[in-house]
């Protein structure tokens, strides 16, 4: 991220220096744009540091859709099967070496 960083603000720095436009419309420029990083410091500062205040809750084993996949073992369950398009990415088993000899 420091890296993402320091090239956003050296090549602010460098189509400051480097453009061919007023030394009005410059400092302006660089009144805005360096405003603008340093909100974006700011920002990223916060999410950084921030306590979360509200916990995350796992999907308990007693709602009703995880109740029946326990009850029923996985045989007829809807939610047991997997999804086609997810089987066909599997990637292929790997060998074990008793199957190498």
């Amino acid at each position: 991220m420091a890296i993402n960083i320091y090239y956003l603000i050296t090549g602010f720095i460098k189509l400051l220096l480097h453009s061919h436009i007023k030394i009005v419309a410059k400092v302006f420029l660089g009144m805005l744009g360096f405003s603008g990083i340093a909100i974006y410091l700011a920002g990223i500062t916060y999410l950084v540091l921030r306590k979360n205040t509200e916990a995350t809750h796992l999907l308990a084993l007693t709602a009703p859709e995880n109740q029946q996949m326990t009850n029923e073992q996985g045989h007829g369950s809807i939610y047991s099967l997997p999804r086609e398009d997810i089987v066909s990415m599997q990637l292929p088993q790997r060998s074990t070496p008793a199957d190498i000899d």
